[in-house]
């Protein structure tokens, strides 16, 4: 017959220890919660939060750190981010303007505004430019990439006077002026591409243009 011994005090203590040793390690090991970009400015210093925004500036220091702006593309909203060196490389590295990233870090409101600092580590893509950046979102928000090259995707057609092309939002409803000096889009006219290009606004005609260096159809 098996004997059941109770247990002791000193079981009993290590037991609770191990408990609340593992609801420690939990608590540190869950995640920040996600905010909007608009709410940052609203945040106590020191919280630590998750974004997910597009990149519109990145900016390397004297220093190895990187500043980065983040853009909510619905509301307009933006977020500097600050980013010292971890054992990833730093983002400069392997991002491109328009990738939407990921970002964890910690709150810091002072007299030059809402700062989320950060390092290299904690900051993923989430998805690259061309599957974000559509006609609708650049031309909404064309001065946060005017002068950027950007992947933009997109259906080339013909203009109304049929002398010239553009690049049509999918959904329909919304176009770009394409400018095709350095390279031919006529072959891809009514398909659905993914082209390279340096996003330019002309103040003579209060116009965008999609200066195209490369494109392809989309997968």
């Amino acid at each position: 017959m098996e004997r059941h011994q109770k247990p002791t005090q000193k079981t009993t203590a290590i037991l609770l220890v191990g408990l609340l040793t593992s609801l420690v390690l939990l608590g540190t090991s869950s995640e920040p919660p996600l905010v909007s970009i608009s709410d940052v400015p609203n945040l106590e210093s020191g919280t630590r939060v998750e974004l997910i925004g597009l990149l519109v500036e990145l900016r390397i220091y004297d220093s190895g750190a990187e500043g980065l702006v983040l853009a909510d593309a619905d509301g307009g909203f933006t977020a500097r981010v600050v980013c010292s060196g971890g054992i990833r490389p730093q983002p400069s590295s392997y991002t491109s303007i328009g990738d939407e990233l990921r970002v964890i870090g910690d709150i810091s409101s002072g007299e030059t505004g809402t700062l989320v600092f950060t390092d290299s580590d904690k900051i993923a893509i989430s998805r690259e430019s061309e599957a974000v950046l559509s006609v609708r979102t650049v031309s909404s928000n064309w001065m946060l990439f005017e002068g950027d090259t950007i992947r933009i995707n997109g259906i080339v057609e013909m203009d109304g006077s049929g002398s010239g092309l553009r690049l049509v939002e999918c959904s329909g409803g919304c176009s770009i002026a394409v400018g095709t000096n350095q390279v031919s889009l006529d072959i891809l006219v009514g398909q659905q591409v993914i082209v390279t290009a340096t996003l330019d606004f002309d103040r003579r005609t209060s116009s965008l243009v999609l200066a195209v260096l490369y494109a392809v159809p989309e997968p």
